[in-house]
């Protein structure tokens, strides 16, 4: 029931737009109506330097009614601290279509809309327009959605039937993750060492002699003599 009224709520947004389109272009702002979109942006600018605009820390504030497009209402809402991220002196107004959605809202920060023109016009005038497009296409998505539904509230609380292979592959992932463990233990480097320095000799121990012949030597063993002579 709930999805059928929300499903007739959109159908009666999309069928209230108007078309403002070109020299069709009509806007009521603060009971004051423009046909051209310049005077309409300029307006805009102008309601917004007069406003002091105070943003909450938790909760969205609705402005309410500014003005009226194409067969809608326009309203402005103070978005929240929390919500936004903006500091509460500089917080971001949405100027948007009750009943539609957050996609369908102009979203600035206040600074901004003080400064714009007339591009705040036609970004809100392709927001209304996006209201009936977005409405014939959730039209077509309902039957496959409802089925979807259906199918997992039929399914509700019985038992997984890929169970066994969710239990299976947790169980292999884990033994990868072991034995990967394992290899990063085994090809750990090894902890340097520092090197030893030899400790200095003491006043009480005699210094160490070395019996050892040099590398080499700079003298010659005599010749021995020949005991046999030559005979003139």
């Amino acid at each position: 029931m709930a999805r059928r009224t929300r499903r007739a709520s959109k159908d009666q947004l999309a069928e209230r737009t108007q078309d403002v389109s070109g020299d069709k272009f009509t806007i009521q702002l603060h009971d004051q109506t423009y046909r051209e979109r310049v005077k309409a942006g300029e307006a805009i600018t102008h309601w917004v330097r007069d406003t002091h605009f105070r943003a909450e820390h938790m909760n969205d504030r609705d402005l309410g009614q500014i003005g009226t497009l194409a067969g809608h209402s326009i309203h402005a809402t103070v978005i929240g601290t929390v919500n936004s991220g903006q500091p509460p002196h500089n917080p971001r107004i949405h100027l948007h279509v009750p009943g539609t959605l957050e996609d369908h809202a102009v979203k600035m920060t206040a600074a901004d809309l003080a400064t714009t023109d007339h591009r705040v016009i036609t970004s809100l005038e392709s927001r209304i327009t996006a209201i009936g497009r977005d409405a014939a296409g959730f039209e077509r998505q309902l039957p496959q959605r409802e089925t979807e539904l259906a199918e997992a509230e039929k399914n509700l609380g019985q038992p997984f039937k890929h169970a066994h292979l969710l239990t299976l592959t947790r169980e292999q992932l884990a033994t990868v993750d072991q034995k990967m463990a394992a290899r990063d233990d085994d090809h750990a480097p090894e902890e340097p060492t520092e090197p030893t320095l030899p400790a200095a000799p003491s006043a009480s121990t005699p210094p160490r002699q070395h019996d050892s012949m040099p590398a080499r030597q700079h003298w010659r063993q005599p010749t021995p003599a020949n005991d046999q002579g030559y005979g003139r």
